[in-house]
């Protein structure tokens, strides 16, 4: 522990996402909880059990893309290569604690400057491990995504220590030259902690995202698409507002999230809302008098909060 908090100097961290929803389905990998813009209409239908059957919370209009909003937790390291070579550093796989893996699963992700976010894979030898190599002076983005698995029952948060290792084997020849001799192979380890920290995901009482989407003369617009994304614009939602213009998701994850509505015709300006921990939060919308015919989805989704 001491040797993790020493070398936290090394690590830049971003808090993305902090407890998990209390909801009963587990979200999609990190990096695949992306609803499809493309498919509104599929992505809104409601979600359904093994069987086929609906399985729609009564008083909800949540669909099958809903789970992408609850029950994980995400961070988002920034690790750097501090040396003049290239360098490869390894995540040790804490889940090797049967506790950890009893309760939850986690993937892990890198994603390099303007390249898409890949999943590392998980290395058995000589020790479960994500390797991943980064080039002399540069940096790389690191997304540790843990999920709770689906009808366990946890008392108390669950925390979950990472810490990550530098190959050292590469340098043995060097570090041995500098030294004149003075250390062999067998003082150098293969593996030298770079850094270090500390997950905790916990079955908590989510927030609800609930509202009106009205026309211009104050009526409530039927079938109208409500996305939903987190702040970090990382998972996403799609649903339909029910016969009352309503809409509403339970038990997602406390965060900022950013609302948009369309309907076949029209959209209306989104919104930006921030849903704490157990709290519901309206978010109604109400065309202006001067009503848009809708821009393509994706020049939308490309510009939230813009007219």
């Amino acid at each position: 522990a001491d040797r993790s908090n020493e070398a936290q100097r090394n690590l830049d961290k971003i808090i993305i996402a902090g407890k998990s929803g209390a909801g009963i389905e587990v979200v999609p990998d990190a990096g695949q909880g992306m609803a499809d813009e493309n498919n509104p209409d599929a992505e809104a239908e409601p979600p359904v059990d093994e069987n086929g059957n609906n399985v729609q919370e009564v008083g909800t209009t949540e669909s099958k893309t809903t789970s992408n909003l609850r029950n994980f937790a995400e961070r988002r390291y920034v690790i750097r290569n501090i040396f003049t070579k290239p360098k490869r550093f390894v995540i040790p796989d804490p889940f090797d604690d049967f506790l950890h893996k009893r309760f939850a699963k986690m993937n892990v992700f890198t994603k390099t400057s303007g390249k898409r976010i890949s999943k590392l894979k998980l290395v058995q030898k000589p020790f479960r491990h994500y390797p991943f190599d980064i080039k002399p002076g540069q940096s790389q983005e690191v997304y540790v995504h843990i999920s709770l698995l689906k009808g366990k029952r946890i008392l108390k948060p669950l925390k979950i220590p990472f810490e990550i290792y530098l190959d050292a084997v590469s340098m043995r020849k060097a570090v041995i030259k500098r030294l004149g001799g003075r250390v062999s192979d067998y003082d150098i380890p293969d593996y030298m902690t770079f850094a270090g920290f500390t997950i905790e995901v916990a079955r908590s009482e989510g927030s609800t995202l609930y509202g009106t989407v009205y026309d211009i003369r104050r009526k409530p617009v039927r079938g109208a698409h409500v996305f939903i994304y987190s702040g970090d614009r990382r998972q996403s939602a799609v649903m339909k507002t029910n016969k009352y213009g309503t809409y509403c998701v339970k038990n997602i994850n406390p965060d900022n999230y950013i609302v948009k509505v369309k309907s076949r015709d029209h959209e209306w300006p989104s919104k930006i809302v921030f849903a704490g921990d157990g709290r519901p939060v309206r978010v109604d919308f109400l065309s202006d008098t001067k009503l848009r015919k809708s821009a393509d989805l994706k020049n939308i989704l490309q510009k939230p909060g813009k007219k």
